[in-house]
């Protein structure tokens, strides 16, 4: 039911940045040729390094091919110590490009990494670096999580068609929308804001929907944010998203303001048990008439688990890892 005409549920949770890039300059005594040679390369990422390093990332070799009009480009993986926390593989985390552009270099932080930011309460050091090295935020995504329905995606065709969609009495004039929205099995929506195109960009979609949960009620607000037609990013947003993603827009003031950063938490524990739950869905009909009948011929449970199981963790459930780099103790491990 959408609560575009009923009183509206409490909403509770926080705002937290779901992608991140930035560009820097190289300092004055690496400025590189436009050869840019492989004794260049390893210059260029040893710089690179000792900013990342701080937060737990590093680059340990160079692709063959450039990135985002660069020369050279290379995969982000987390540091030995915080890579023992965790099977993601180095294209999930992101990239950097470098070789020319003016000397600079190009970041570019997954959802993966910024909850993995997120989680270790690393953006205030985010914005550290990129102040004293006086970066440039190019796109930083802000989010927000209903994941219990309290908002829902007939609000938001409420609030176009009510003029909500306005920021100081100026409004967007696009929109789009993409998953069934007609008769009563209305699921997997997105609804659109804007243009890919534009500074910002919102969408809103079901978010259980998408990771296979039908019954569910999540829905997800986002804005991306980019600094294009001479728009530039505060480096504020870094550590008030929350102030950013409230006032993009009139109807996203019902988004709590002075977040208290446990949001994302919750939202990555909900996403693992969608996830498990339809992964044992799944399972059940795939092989649950298997395991039935390993059961009957004798096999017990040890035998069963040898014989199917291997090692390793599904794509889907990997996490960032949590606390790696500051230890809290009083909250329960995902």
């Amino acid at each position: 039911m959408s609560l575009s005409n009923t009183v509206k549920q409490a909403v509770s949770g926080s705002v937290f940045i779901d992608t991140l890039s930035f560009t820097t300059h190289f300092p004055e005594s690496l400025i590189f040729d436009d050869g840019f040679t492989e004794d260049d390369s390893d210059l260029a990422i040893g710089h690179i390094n000792s900013l990342i390093s701080k937060l737990g990332f590093c680059v340990k070799s160079k692709n063959n091919y450039g990135k985002n009009f660069y020369k050279n480009s290379a995969f982000i993986e987390f540091i030995d110590e915080v890579r023992e926390e965790s099977e993601a593989s180095e294209a999930v985390i992101g990239f950097v490009a470098f070789g020319g552009n003016n000397n600079t270099f190009h970041v570019y932080l997954t959802g993966f990494a910024c909850d993995y930011l997120n989680l270790n309460e690393l953006f205030p050091k985010v914005h550290e670096i990129l102040v004293d090295s006086e970066s440039k935020i190019n796109r930083c995504d802000t989010a927000f999580d209903c994941v219990d329905g309290e908002r829902t995606l007939d609000d938001v065709v409420s609030w176009w068609g009510s003029g909500k969609f306005s920021t100081r009495g100026n409004r967007p004039t696009k929109y789009s929308q993409l998953g069934c929205w007609l008769g009563k099995e209305k699921h997997s929506r997105t609804f659109y804001v804007g243009s890919r195109e534009s500074t910002k960009y919102f969408r809103a979609y079901e978010k259980g929907h998408q990771l296979g949960d039908m019954d569910s009620n999540w829905v997800r607000f986002e804005m991306e944010f980019k600094a294009k037609n001479k728009a530039i990013i505060p480096m504020d947003i870094l550590i008030k998203p929350d102030f950013y993603l409230r006032n993009a827009y009139d109807c996203l003031d019902f988004i709590p303001a002075n977040s208290s950063g446990e949001g994302i938490k919750y939202s990555i524990k909900k996403k693992i048990e969608v996830t498990i739950d339809q992964a044992v869905c799944h399972a059940k009909k795939q092989y649950g008439k298997l395991l039935n009948f390993m059961v009957e011929m004798g096999f017990d449970n040890d035998d069963i688990v040898e014989k199917i199981s291997r090692e390793g963790i599904p794509a889907r459930l990997i996490v960032p890892p949590y606390f790696v780099i500051k230890q809290d103790d009083s909250l329960p491990p995902f």
